[in-house]
Formats: structure tokens, sequence, C-alpha cells
């Protein structure tokens, strides 16, 4: 038995640093959903892109990043939900990679971004990435979706 044996059954992880503070130009490579590994039932809406242009110095073009939401279901009045915050940043993303309105983001448009096309792979967006406090007086990395002008 060699080194690698077995290593056909390693699982691949795609995902790059998380973004850190700064305005990109990002280039959507994929977009999907994962359980946790450390939390049984916890669920990412996970962002996968390659830095196209950023002020960040940390990064360089061709750099794989990833976002993540937690989308983990909780039970409100007797039927399961994302929180309102997840919703609101998953669907500033939609309208970021559609160029649409937060109106024409819904379930069956979510679920074809998640989708074996991968209808987003490849296109453009800007993210500029900034630190607030959290509730808790905690440091977190906001970061704010816009479609990039086209450029017709």
């Amino acid at each position: 038995m060699g080194l690698f044996s077995g290593i056909e059954n390693a699982e691949n992880f795609k995902s790059g640093r998380f973004i850190e503070p700064g305005k990109y130009t990002l280039k959507v490579t994929a977009i999907t959903l994962v359980d946790s590994k450390k939390e049984r039932g916890r669920k990412f809406f996970v962002v996968e892109a390659e830095v196209v242009k950023t002020n960040n110095e940390a990064y360089r073009e061709g750099d794989a990043v990833t976002w993540m939401v937690d989308v983990t279901p909780k039970l409100v009045d007797g039927k399961q939900e994302i929180s309102p915050t997840a919703a609101a940043n998953c669907s500033q993303f939609a309208c970021a990679v559609l160029d649409c309105s937060p109106k024409e983001v819904n379930e069956s448009v979510m679920d074809k971004l998640l989708g074996p096309e991968q209808p987003a792979s490849g296109v453009l967006v800007s993210a500029d990435a900034f630190v607030i406090q959290t509730k808790a007086g905690n440091d977190f990395t906001k970061v704010q979706w816009a479609a990039l002008p086209s450029a017709n």
C-alpha cells in the first residue's frame, strides 16, 4: 500500500480564501449549497469566485475566493425558514449576478442558480467588503454585491 493509496476517493475542495475588506471585481466560478462538516443540520450558501481586480494588496488576479452565508433553516410559525439577514444577503448576490431587482428573485431563481447548469458561472460582479461589528461585538466581514455596468 503506497503513500497515496485511496487518493481517488479523496474529497476535493475548491474553496479559496475568504473575501477580506476591499473592493473587487470577481468572476463567479460556482454556487453551491453545502452541509457543514462540523455541525449536523447546518447549511451554507457558498459562492466561489476568481479575483479579476481588487484594491486589496493581499490578493492577486486569478486568486480563488469564497463567500459563505449560513442558511440553516429554523422553525418559524410552523415552517422552516432561513434568517431574514441570510435571505437578504443571498438575494443581493442573486441580483448582482442576474442584474435584476430583488422582487425578481424567488425560490425558483435560487434553485436555478444552484443547479447543475450553473448559469452564473463566468459572470463578473462587483463586491465591496468591509468590517462591521455584530450584536455580540465581534468583527464580521460584510460583502455588498452589485452588478457591473454592461459594456454595451
